[in-house]
């Protein structure tokens, strides 16, 4: 029988294989159709929920790096997708806002994405994807930092 501490590891890596899984299956389709990367919308949705928020708040939140949050940050501009200011009081401070763009492209976004796993989990009953998605968000919560 598995100790606590092999099922809390066992946990861990299917929750990193279903990640890498979901960004497998989603990612090629989005570079046929143009769209956004699944980093670039993970970026766009911390950036709708958050307002303004500074590029560096960004680059912790996703754990992304610095220098590869600046090339994100380029695409999504040359997107037209998001626009950097510099704050009023703090001029090294850099605000990442959504342009008009960001809908279109997000909506572009959750098509493939809802297209995709509609053809992966399609055979599941309703009550076993709300059980799934009720598990996964007590995960989610879990782990969110105690504040």
């Amino acid at each position: 029988m598995a100790t606590n501490q092999e099922q809390l590891l066992q946990m861990a890596r299917l929750i990193s294989r279903a990640h890498r899984g979901l960004h497998c299956l989603v990612q090629p389709r989005l570079e046929q159709q143009g769209s956004l990367t699944v980093t670039e919308m993970m970026v766009v949705r911390l950036v709708k929920e958050e307002g303004s928020p500074r590029a560096s708040y960004i680059s912790d939140k996703l754990g992304i790096p610095p220098s590869t949050m600046t090339s994100i940050l380029d695409r999504l501009e040359a997107k037209g997708v998001v626009r950097r200011v510099r704050h009023v009081d703090d001029r090294r401070a850099v605000l990442v806002q959504l342009e008009d763009g960001a809908a279109e492209v997000k909506k572009e976004f959750e098509t493939v994405l809802a297209r995709e796993l509609s053809l992966v989990f399609g055979d599941i009953s309703p009550d076993k994807l709300k059980e799934i998605t009720a598990n996964l968000e007590f995960i989610t919560q879990k782990l969110q930092p105690k504040r």
